[in-house]
């Protein structure tokens, strides 16, 4: 079966998009003080490139995005990263738009004062990416072939507009999901009926149980900012208690025991925006949580398990995309260890642990697409990665899907036919063409090739979250998918008909059996 190959967008009107949970910007901050000076004088471009920006993420190609991206987008914003500003004005301005997070912003000097590059050497590098980026990015994807064997259902409620956080299932087969505007977590059964609602704040992102306790983390803003306004809540029947405030957005949290003290640990990604953390929460004599950041940067997405009570990963996004190995050690976390890197255009939007080989070391299901900074481009590096892991904690590369947009997927045998298949959702699909699919199940043809089959109905809704279970106990997985209303390119009214819908999730009914 034969990939068909499509050009990126050649777009004329420029949108404003709302970044979500994940950003991708190339983030070089500089540190104050005077310029480079002869340090840099005997440098060639790529050693200048490095130079200037291999510090804070891996150095991006020029090939990774279209020229104009670059020209408008990306470029001028790598300048004020390092203290070069268009207008004399311009740095204030950038900080007054993020008035609320202002302290947080001068501490990690995201603004410098004074350029860090000649100015003569900023046109260098503005030149080398200028001329030798595409004016587009060729894409190759797996044609949709026909429809999935699943049913579309819906419930009978109303949420205008639908702004999913979390989805998942109760082990009584009920679902969940939680709702940005309705700042709720809401509970339904398996006919997909309301059954009971907690309010929880803006945004729950993530839960879990511990001893019977629920426990989860609430964003606070939607919208990019670096305003700690993120809670770490417990979950009772009268709704969310705070344990912790100040958070900066957070989207993840594990339950860890790192010493004799039977307390269980919280580890916590805040996602943040130019500032952010990875952060461990212990209990305090007051019963609330006290936080020790154990990397203090931007772009924290999720946290797994790795091996329980001894390893655990974290994926960050926002310019150093990378999956940190933390190892604990007398009772501590390490300082982190990159076992995998990427480029900083990747847009990293999940991880989830998985065994694909069947031998028994963790393997890695990566998912990339947020394509949130600027106007959406197709990027060919968007899919969906296997890593395998061995038994000394290497990951090695053993499958790439490509798939617009990528946000969320899940390994599973959803037919039953012995092998593994994968259940994606795109939050920045091709939305140009009739055959755009924001919701597609790879089934693995043996022994090395996939085909891709539209989940049902999946136009009705932009899925930003997927969670898979067996509601009905019959033996095969079931999906559920939130939806967020957000404006798509280009535009043909979907957002209109989500918004008057107001759909908040879907529930795929396996029919394998």
């Amino acid at each position: 079966m034969e990939p068909k190959k499509t050009g990126g967008y050649a777009l004329v009107l420029r949108i404003t998009i709302v970044s979500l949970l994940l950003a991708t910007l190339l983030y070089c901050r500089g540190e104050p003080g005077e310029p480079v000076t002869s340090a840099t004088a005997s440098l060639d471009d790529a050693e200048l490139i490095v130079m200037a920006c291999g510090g804070c993420h891996a150095v991006p190609e020029a090939a990774d995005l279209p020229r104009g991206i670059w020209d408008t987008i990306i470029l001028p914003r790598m300048g004020h990263f390092m203290g070069i500003y268009a207008f004399l004005e311009e740095r204030a301005q950038l900080l007054a738009a993020n008035e609320g997070a202002r302290e947080q912003l001068l501490k990690a000097n995201i603004y410098p004062v004074k350029p860090t590059l000649r100015a003569e050497e900023w046109q260098r590098i503005r030149n080398h990416y200028l001329t030798s980026a595409p004016a587009q990015l060729e894409v190759t994807l797996l044609p949709i072939v026909g429809e999935a064997n699943f049913t579309a259902r819906f419930p009978d409620v109303f949420m205008s507009p639908p702004s999913a956080s979390y989805v998942g299932f109760r082990r009584d087969g009920s679902l969940l999901m939680a709702d940005i505007n309705k700042g709720g977590l809401f509970a339904f059964d398996t006919s997909l009926r309301p059954s009971f609602q907690l309010a929880t704040g803006p945004g729950l992102t993530d839960l879990l149980e511990i001893d019977g306790t629920a426990y989860g983390t609430v964003i606070g803003s939607f919208s990019p900012t670096d305003v700690p306004s993120g809670k770490l809540v417990a979950l009772g029947p009268r709704g969310a208690t705070s344990l912790a405030e100040g958070l900066q957005r957070p989207t993840s949290l594990v339950a860890a025991q790192l010493d004799e003290d039977p307390e269980r640990e919280l580890l916590v990604t805040e996602f943040g925006k130019w500032t952010g953390a990875f952060s461990r929460w212990d209990r305090s004599p007051t019963g609330g949580f006290q936080r020790t950041n154990l990397r203090e940067v931007p772009g924290a997405i999720k946290v797994i398990t790795e091996y329980a009570d001894s390893t655990y990963l974290v994926l960050f996004g926002q310019g150093r995309e990378s999956i940190v190995r933390f190892t604990v050690s007398d009772g501590q976390l390490s300082s982190g260890e990159e076992v995998l890197t990427f480029p900083p255009s990747y847009g990293s939007s999940a991880l989830r642990k998985i065994d694909w080989n069947h031998d028994g070391y963790p393997d890695l299901l990566y998912v990339n697409g947020d394509n949130a900074d600027y106007y959406p481009v197709l990027k060919p590096y968007h899919g969906i990665r296997v890593f395998l892991g061995d038994e000394n904690g290497r990951f090695e590369k053993a499958l790439f899907i490509p798939f617009p947009g990528a946000y969320d997927a899940v390994v599973a045998d959803f037919d039953l036919d012995g092998d593994q298949d994968i259940a994606a959702i795109s939050f920045f699909p091709d939305y140009r063409g009739p055959e755009a699919s924001n919701a597609v199940l790879f089934q693995r043809e043996q022994p090395q090739g996939w085909t891709a089959q539209a989940l049902p109905a999946a136009g009705t809704g932009r899925w930003i979250r997927l969670a898979a279970g067996d509601p009905d106990r019959d033996g095969d997985l079931d999906l559920l998918a939130g939806s967020l209303a957000m404006e798509t390119v280009p535009d043909r009214g979907e957002v209109d008909r989500w918004v008057k819908q107001g759909l908040p999730f879907i529930f795929w009914e396996n029919r394998a059996r």
